[in-house]
């Protein structure tokens, strides 16, 4: 349930074939951890269950309910703008729900550079804008400049986003600027991208605090279902992400001292299939002859 003057809101957005994992996992591992007491936690309802949204209001979690016009990780840019005109929060954080766990209290970010979208770079450089999502939720005018805007620059996950509410609503008007459909895969972290590099409005978080597994370099160890780093301290926020099952690089993802177990040729395959991606880029672009490739810029190793 909404807390009468809390300053703060964690969102999630999710449907029927998530919300076990909501239950279970993700708000399990949330309220285990994470310091609540200033914080509203609310779900975008986009089609849950009767059963998982009594499960959710016993456990003192509002649930918005939503429209499902089209995919919900964009839909829920349009609905956190909705739930700010019911409720002005200050700061609102923005999590994924299906494949994301806490294991440490992540409520000091809502105070840290709090004028400031907070997110993770990617430390992997996946080619995701140029080869794998589809753009034809992309105004067609606007693809191209924003495919060289965005070329080489390290991705901003949005799987965890902090920022306060102005930002949220600003970041809606300009979405709908350069989106015309809410269909694709990505494309919200396109948009998200485009937006945040030219308005150079985001502090960049340490990499715990969002640690999208498939798309890290720092290394970790899974102890008792726990994720931990090379100190042998816990990762705050673990995302196990990944469009298919096959690019996630966890089996039996969640909280728990029985879950996650590393996988390792899938992960193995999927850094190779981004090199051979990266390198074709490359080469199409020079090819192609386009200012993007400067002079004396090296080719991307193999």
């Amino acid at each position: 349930m909404l807390k009468p003057g809390n300053p703060y809101v964690i969102t999630t957005c999710c449907d029927a074939k998530y919300g076990d994992f909501l239950i279970d996992h993700w708000l399990a591992s949330l309220t285990a951890n994470v310091d609540l007491g200033k914080i509203d936690v609310v779900v975008l309802d986009y089609g849950l269950t009767s059963a998982q949204r009594s499960a959710l209001n016993q456990r003192h979690v509002h649930c918005f309910p939503c429209v499902k016009d089209g995919f919900v990780c964009h839909l829920r840019y349009r609905d956190i703008e909705r739930l700010l005109q019911v409720r002005p929060y200050r700061q609102v954080m923005s999590v994924d729900s299906g494949d994301i766990i806490f294991q440490a209290d992540v409520s000091p970010l809502f105070e840290l550079e709090p004028a400031t979208f907070r997110a993770v770079a990617e430390q992997v450089n996946v080619p995701f804008f140029d080869a794998v999502i589809e753009h034809s939720d992309i105004r067609p005018e606007l693809l191209s400049v924003m495919l060289e805007f965005m070329h080489g620059k390290p991705i901003l996950n949005c799987g965890m986003l902090i920022g306060p509410s102005s930002l949220f609503e600003e970041f809606w008007v300009e979405y709908q600027r350069l989106c015309r459909d809410f269909a694709s895969y990505g494309v919200d972290q396109f948009a998200f991208n485009y937006y945040a590099y030219r308005a150079q409005n985001f502090t960049l978080l340490d990499p715990k605090f969002n640690f999208v597994v498939v798309s890290m370099t720092m290394p970790f160890v899974v102890r008792d279902g726990r994720f931990l780093d090379r100190q042998g301290e816990l990762i705050p926020i673990v995302h196990n992400a990944g469009n298919k099952s096959f690019f996630r690089s966890i089996n039996h993802f969640g909280f728990g001292p029985d879950r996650n177990q590393r996988k390792y040729f899938g992960p193995w395959l999927v850094r190779r299939i981004v090199s051979c991606l990266r390198t074709w880029i490359w080469f199409k672009r020079l090819f192609r002859g386009t200012t993007a490739v400067e002079e004396g810029q090296p080719s991307p190793s193999v």
